[in-house]
């Protein structure tokens, strides 16, 4: 064992489902709906749980369209960590083209919006008394220093489509 970790650690070998979670967790990009969990539970008082709910799966589409290279491969590849039945029937994986990746991504964020229906998650931001008129401001902070996404992109494409 090395560095102090965990004795075992060595042995551990976690599953292909696990590998692909752990990949959409490092995606860097999907900080976004991590900042915005931030913006929402500090200021509103949303539960970051249900903020995850809330918008994850306009993130991930957002991301569909503005991740590439490794970051975008990546996350593509945890669709294989989606159980079937949230798949469409038609969907066939294609990791080696670009588009391919792209439709894999927008494949799980539609599996994100089957599985919030199926769980009778599906919340709206007016429903924790947000007020539309910070969502502007909500973006603005979320969106500082990025070269992913911008102000108009995070206020459009997921905190209208949430509200």
């Amino acid at each position: 064992m090395s560095g102090g970790g965990h004795p075992h650690a060595e042995h551990f070998q976690p599953d292909l489902g696990s590998r692909s979670l752990f990949s959409i967790a490092n995606t860097r990009p999907l900080g976004l709906s991590h900042a915005l969990g931030h913006q929402l539970g500090a200021t509103y008082g949303v539960p970051h749980g249900i903020c995850s709910c809330l918008t994850l799966q306009n993130t991930i589409a957002l991301m569909s369209e503005r991740l590439s290279g490794p970051d975008l491969l990546s996350l593509a590849r945890a669709v294989k960590s989606i159980p079937r039945d949230y798949i469409s029937p038609t969907y066939h994986a294609d990791m080696d083209s670009e588009s391919g990746q792209r439709g894999a991504v927008l494949e799980i964020s539609v599996a994100i919006g089957k599985l919030l229906f199926d769980l009778g998650l599906e919340r709206r931001l007016s429903d924790f008394n947000v007020p539309k008129k910070d969502l502007d401001v909500i973006a603005e902070k979320v969106a500082t220093n990025s070269t992913v996404y911008d102000k108009d992109m995070v206020l459009n494409e997921i905190l209208l489509k949430v509200y």
